[in-house]
């Protein structure tokens, strides 16, 4: 029983995988049209980042997540959309906005004993708002931004309900500049 559930969580680490490899060819199918920025967001969830920007007012955020204790694990593929408004401070140094916008998530938890094989799994999906402050360097290719996400999280996951703290800091290569 325990390699059928071990069976049953590798597919979906690799269906995970596939889903951020989906994201990485459709950012670069759309680069042409604006910046594309690929990084990490470090925090809750730790998480590969794809940012594109639309214009300089709007940005699509993917990200393929993951977070965990030792009595459970949750990796995630989000999506958000973004509206920047600019500020006028640091403006020597690049660009500083303040960004808010909305998104959706799909979990995949793994809970129970994780190294026994002896734990259940659950899908469940979520809801997210976004607040925060981007930072586009001048002089160098990078992106830093800072952000809050209070998330509801929907179905039978190990969370149900409003869940507020969530939030990351994430750096970011420009592509192509």
């Amino acid at each position: 029983m325990s390699y059928i559930l071990n069976l049953y969580f590798m597919k979906r680490h690799i269906l995970t995988v596939l889903c951020f490899f989906t994201l990485l060819g459709f950012s670069q199918q759309i680069q042409a049209q604006g910046g594309t920025a690929v990084g990490l967001r470090m925090g809750s969830p730790t998480a590969v980042s794809i940012k594109h920007y639309f214009k300089e007012a709007t940005a699509i955020e993917a990200y393929v997540g993951t977070r965990g204790f030792s009595s459970y694990r949750r990796n995630n593929v989000s999506v958000a959309m973004q509206i920047h408004k600019p500020l006028d401070y640091l403006q020597d140094y690049g660009q500083l906005a303040y960004y808010y916008g909305a998104g959706v998530s799909a979990y995949f938890w793994r809970y129970g004993d994780l190294t026994d094989g002896l734990g259940f799994d659950r899908t469940s999906f979520g809801l997210q708002a976004y607040g925060g402050f981007d930072f586009l360097m001048d002089e160098y290719p990078i992106n830093i931004s800072i952000d809050w996400t209070p998330s509801i999280f929907l179905g039978n996951g190990y969370y149900r309900g409003l869940g507020v703290g969530y939030g990351t800091l994430s750096v970011r290569y420009i592509l192509g500049q």
